[in-house]
């Protein structure tokens, strides 16, 4: 229970920043997506680079959307890529190599990579709407208490 705590916590900090709700919900966006993909442990560090180049996105929400999606929700993520990657490509044929490895792991890469990009666009597009009506909501509330 005290994890869901400290998420939900997380999340009203969030929403209180004085920034926009797009500001808000495109940081968070791309938090969620820099985490979904699988970019090996540099996600932090793509964050730091993207806050680099994009000046209005809210770099509180970006952070908070990296640290939402952590490894035990990400597994499950991960096999839904690879599931629909799968049932995507089905059985098309794949260049083949002389080291029957290289076949087994082109075809896994390519099932992964391509089922990864879908789930990815879904949480990326569902991140951003759920955060910008959050934000937009919790706002105005504070705007017509003060």
């Amino acid at each position: 229970m005290a994890w869901k705590e400290r998420i939900s916590n997380h999340l009203r900090e969030v929403l209180k920043l004085k920034t926009s709700p797009q500001a808000i919900a495109w940081g968070f966006t791309l938090g969620a997506c820099i985490s979904v993909l699988p970019t090996i442990g540099f996600g932090v560090l793509i964050g730091i680079v993207l806050t680099l180049f994009f000046k209005r996105i809210s770099k509180i929400a970006l952070f908070a959307g990296l640290a939402i999606w952590n490894p035990l929700t990400l597994i499950p993520l991960y096999s839904l890529s690879f599931f629909i990657g799968d049932a995507i490509f089905g059985d098309a044929p794949v260049r083949t190599f002389e080291l029957a490895w290289m076949n087994e792991v082109m075809t896994f890469t390519r099932r992964f990579l391509v089922g990864n990009l879908i789930v990815t666009t879904v949480v990326g597009v569902g991140s951003y709407w759920i955060v910008y009506y959050a934000a937009q909501r919790y706002q105005s509330e504070a705007t017509q208490e003060s």
